[in-house]
Formats: structure tokens, sequence, C-alpha cells
């Protein structure tokens, strides 16, 4: 009989601890669509063999958000509510693409429900001139 009670306890702490582990793995995941204000960004500089030399931050002149939807991205000014014009883009994977250049693009470095980080890596700069840039722009809702 002891050895039921002990069998029946660890029964219902395994169902416990499984229904647990289910209610984690069911939470969405993060959407990229929406408003995302502009906080800061980082400047990048590599040498010729792609080793970083610099890291410098900075913020936009003029303070902005950006509107995304599942293909379009437009940049508003804050204090005007002056829009930009309107790109088109497509979403593969962590990439995130201009339209209709497709050579323009950002990575997706970070994506949570209140933060996203967008990374243009070059090839701004010259590699015949020993250094290529890249950009970092972080946004908050």
């Amino acid at each position: 009989m002891p050895r039921t009670i002990y069998l029946l306890l660890l029964s219902l702490l395994v169902y416990i601890t499984a229904c647990k582990k289910e209610s984690e793995e069911a939470k969405p995941a993060p959407t990229l669509e929406g408003r995302w204000e502009y906080k800061n960004s980082l400047d990048y500089t590599y040498d010729a063999t792609g080793k970083e030399i610099s890291r410098v931050p900075w913020l936009a002149p003029e303070p902005y958000y950006m509107d995304l939807t599942a293909t379009t991205l437009q940049y508003v000014e804050k204090k005007t509510n002056k829009a930009g014009g309107l790109n088109q883009i497509k979403v593969e994977g962590d990439m995130l693409y201009f339209l209709p250049t497709p050579g323009h693009k950002a990575r997706i470095k970070n994506l949570t429900e209140n933060t996203l980080t967008l990374s243009f890596e070059g090839p701004f700069g010259d590699p015949k001139l020993g250094y290529t840039q890249a950009l970092e722009d972080h946004y908050v809702r």
C-alpha cells in the first residue's frame, strides 16, 4: 500500500511539471509588424580583414518611428507626423529585403515583444581603402 501512495505522488508530480512546460511553450512568437520607436544606432567600422576597429553610438538628428506591415515599411517623423516614402519589403527568416532591389537589406538581429534591432550590413565603405562599415538601429515599442 505505501508503494502505491508513492507511485501516485510521483505521477502527480510528473503531471504538474508537464503541464507547466506546455504553457511556457505555447507563448506566441513576437511579431515584427507594428509601430517601432527609434531609440539609437551604432556605427561599426571594420578593417580589410573584417576585424572590428570601431563602434560609435549615435542618434538620428530627428526623432522618428517606423511603421511595419507584412509587406511595407514606412519611416515617420515624430514632430511633424510626416511620412517618408513607402518601402515594399519582404521578410525571409531573419532578413528584411527592401524591394524592388533585394540588395538593400537588413538583418533582424534581435526581435522581442518590445525591442527590435536591425543591422544594415555593408557593403558600406570601400574594402580597397582598407575599411567597411555597418549600421545597427535599435527600436522599442
